[in-house]
């Protein structure tokens, strides 16, 4: 289909809809647009008794007043701006059907008797739909160079809202079994929730270490203290820690040999090398007192330059606002100062119990030295493990590990449930492995428990020996524990 072609159609339906705008008691045109014309031909029928589903009655809405021209309460009479708002609502409906029912598709057994809704899945996960979606979106990006900052920023807006809406609409679906997911719900079962999570590189973009080493820099410098000696120390300090690191992880590797199932032992005795090189860099750290003379002040203010991952906050806000007493969260972190953590977390820190290393203060600065509480892997599983202790209740107890460290790897394994966020640090993939820990996408791993769950098996998570789940980001995560 020629581009011109595209561009006649889009206003043509834009003008069609103008035409046929809906009474709160006609879906025909609703129908038409969203519903595929073969939809009877499949063996699918609508319900008698029409089922009203809040997104659904919004985005309908939304969909025929933009196409209408009614846009943000105003009216908007140019064809090719309708044209492109209209797109701007219909084309995030079909992208995210297709990345669903191709999810859905890779994850169907051939062997099973065909079902009514095989010709569904088959039409949204088809070539033909991917190529529909494609034009569209390259309609929708053509028409969005003709428009003013302002037009695209409305155009953007509509997208997320239309997006929204359909991802409420999944929300609001019954759920009419026992469901997997999202965990929370399990809480209606009496279980006991505790989320752990590691900071540096699992919450944040980057490590906390240089933060508080650029907010020794600027206290240097304002009190006109020349700083090239610090940033010297800190350089230096930093490749030394790398170096350390590579040498101990060729050691490792050299004198074990690489295992497809898990060894457990071999990984203690791994990680046992790894922290006798943690323990050292702590040392030197407090014998230099680097982060000598901060205040709270200066800490916070370092705090508010942090980036947090995508989706991280929005995660722990969801929590919050539930305001559950059958959730508890946990951040271990090697993190040398603990109330960096609480600053980066407000306001939601309430919900949050922060075990870390601390920064010593005397009249309300720091001195340099380091309460050291969590320096290797060792000190991470031993307040993972006195937590679990002290939750357990008549209730069922389940745990979520969430981290992104070498240093987490024995909490992730002892976890119910063991989560690494993105590539993380890709020093925890190699060393895992390198001991037989295998590193199962979590989508893919929760269809087959669902399956094992579905014939009736009653114990569904638990620490899977040498099981550890992958996300693409903190999205998932919250999609897994709390639901959209």
């Amino acid at each position: 289909m020629g581009e011109k072609q595209l561009n006649y159609l889009v206003c043509r339906g834009s003008e069609e809809l103008r035409k046929r705008r809906l009474r709160e008691d006609d879906h025909k045109a609703f129908e038409d647009i969203c519903i595929p014309q073969n939809f009877c031909e499949w063996g699918l029928e609508f319900p008698e008794e029409p089922t009203c589903f809040v997104s659904i009655d919004d985005y309908r809405c939304l969909l025929t007043d933009t196409a209408t021209g009614k846009v943000e309460g105003k009216q908007v009479d140019c064809n090719r701006k309708i044209a492109a708002y209209t797109l701007g609502a219909i084309v995030p409906k079909m992208r995210l059907y297709s990345h669903l029912f191709h999810q859905i598709w890779t994850i169907q057994d051939p062997s099973h008797t065909p079902h009514i809704y095989n010709k569904w899945i088959d039409h949204y996960s088809s070539q033909d739909f991917e190529v529909s979606l494609f034009q569209n979106e390259y309609l929708m990006d053509k028409f969005s160079h003709h428009l003013t900052e302002e037009e695209v920023e409305v155009m953007e807006k509509l997208y997320h809202q239309a997006l929204k809406l359909q991802i409420e609409f999944f929300a609001e679906l019954p759920t009419h079994m026992q469901a997997l997911v999202p965990l929370f719900r399990s809480q209606d079962l009496g279980t006991q929730l505790t989320v752990f999570c590691d900071f540096d590189m699992t919450c944040t973009i980057a490590e906390s270490t240089a933060i508080l080493a650029g907010a020794s820099i600027a206290v240097s410098e304002f009190y006109q203290i020349p700083s090239a000696g610090l940033r010297r120390k800190l350089r230096v300090l930093s490749n030394q820690c790398s170096e350390e690191f590579e040498e101990c992880f060729k050691r490792i590797e050299s004198s074990v040999q690489g295992q497809q199932v898990f060894d457990v032992d071999g990984l203690l005795s791994a990680l046992e090398q790894v922290a006798e090189g943690e323990m050292r860099a702590n040392e030197r750290v407090s014998e230099l007192r680097l982060f000598q003379g901060l205040s709270l002040e200066y800490i916070e203010l370092a705090a508010s330059i942090i980036i947090l991952q995508k989706g991280c906050r929005e995660f722990f806000r969801k929590i919050a606002e539930n305001k559950t007493p059958n959730i508890d969260v946990h951040v271990i972190s090697y993190c040398w100062c603990g109330d960096l953590i609480r600053s980066v977390l407000s306001p939601e820190v309430s919900i949050f119990n922060v075990h870390s290393n601390e920064l010593a203060y005397n009249k309300g600065w720091t001195t340099g030295d380091i309460w050291r509480r969590v320096e290797t892997s060792f000190d991470k599983f031993r307040f993972f493990t006195e937590i679990k202790n002290c939750c357990k209740t008549e209730t069922e107890h389940m745990t979520v590990y969430i981290g992104g460290d070498v240093g987490d790897l024995l909490c992730l394994l002892a976890a119910d449930i063991g989560i690494v966020v993105g590539s993380s640090n890709p020093n925890l993939m190699r060393m895992g492995h390198h001991f037989g820990v295998k590193f199962l996408p979590l989508f893919p791993a929760l269809v087959q428990k669902w399956k094992f769950f579905s014939k009736g098996s009653s114990v569904i998570w638990g620490s899977d020996s040498g099981i550890i789940y992958t996300v693409s980001c903190w999205t998932e995560i919250e999609a897994f524990i709390m639901g959209m």
